[in-house]
């Protein structure tokens, strides 16, 4: 399974690396990987964990298989659902959820006397120190909650794949809810741009 996931990840995620230049700017290199993620992303990845997935040899969903996922999540912000199709696919779906990074200090424009151009560069060098802060504190928090997500996630997708039906329509019918629903704190940190909606329904 990893090679058809990952396959999907890269065309996904493809151009969102971490910027490469090295620059004296404090906040360069957050505003660039920021800049650099393009679209956030809300996907929700559900897997057939039903005996017929297994007689007929749907590719296996592993954990690991999410990572490159996961790491964009906390990295860009963003939003991750996983489920399963199983007798009855009406579960609630594992999430990870981190908010986007706050838009960075605008470098100070210059060209103005000395006195005021000394008070912007302070006032951006403090702007900048707090943004840093800030980011730091949103990233810490995305890798916590992330951790638990991969175990969850572990937990749910090692589980045997020996359900005695396929209940396809349910899980179809949660994916779309899931793409469906609002914005996190919609009109004060809505998505910006506006988000990429994918679902990845593995099944036979």
């Amino acid at each position: 399974m990893r090679s058809i996931l990952t396959l999907l990840l890269m065309a996904l995620l493809g151009g969102c690396g971490a910027p490469t230049s090295r620059t004296r700017d404090p906040s360069a290199a957050v505003r660039a990987t920021a800049s650099g993620c393009g679209a956030p992303l809300i996907m929700v990845v559900t897997p057939d964990l039903s005996g017929s997935a297994a007689t007929n040899r749907t590719p296996v969903v592993q954990a690991s298989d999410l990572d490159d996922l996961v790491a964009r999540t906390v990295r860009c912000g963003g939003e991750i659902a996983v489920g399963d199709v199983s007798a009855e696919s009406d579960r609630p779906l594992l999430r990870l959820y981190v908010p986007q990074p706050a838009a960075p200090p605008a470098t100070p424009a210059g060209g103005r006397s000395p006195l005021l151009a000394r008070q912007e560069r302070e006032r951006y060098a403090a702007d900048s120190a707090a943004y840093r802060r800030s980011d730091s504190l949103r990233t810490s928090a995305g890798e916590r909650d992330a951790r638990i997500f991969r175990q969850q996630a572990a937990t749910l997708l090692a589980r045997p794949r020996d359900a005695a039906r396929s209940d396809v329509n349910g899980a179809i019918a949660r994916m779309a809810l899931f793409l469906a629903e609002p914005d996190h704190a919609a009109g004060s940190s809505a998505w910006t741009p506006p988000p990429r909606r994918i679902a990845a329904l593995i099944s036979d």
